[in-house]
């Protein structure tokens, strides 16, 4: 019979583990985003990210880049299409965001 202690650290760590990979992969995605397309990375990680933090609205952040809401809207869809295809590519699969027509 093992530390009851130790044994619910462990127990955790293994329940966060999946976590961790997730966010790891996401940053990676992200990077790759904001390699490819940076405005686009800014505008996900503006609006999706930041947003749950400042409520940063799409009609604030369009204004503050010098774009039109349109505008900011076709980045931004184009933007979340690159990262949902990085996130499956970089998870093996394992993450699909990817909507198939």
């Amino acid at each position: 019979m093992g530390n009851p202690t130790e044994s619910q650290i462990v127990d955790s760590l293994d329940k966060l583990e999946p976590v961790a990979r997730e966010v790891y992969w996401s940053k990676k995605a992200l990077q790759r985003v904001h390699i490819i397309n940076p405005l686009g990375h800014k505008i996900i990680t503006e609006c999706y990210l930041r947003d749950t933090i400042y409520r940063v609205t799409q009609d604030t952040l369009a204004h503050s880049l010098g774009l039109s809401r349109r505008k900011l809207q076709e980045v931004s869809r184009d933007a979340c299409c690159q990262f949902a295809g990085a996130m499956k590519e970089i998870s093996d699969g394992n993450i699909n965001l990817v909507i198939e027509f």
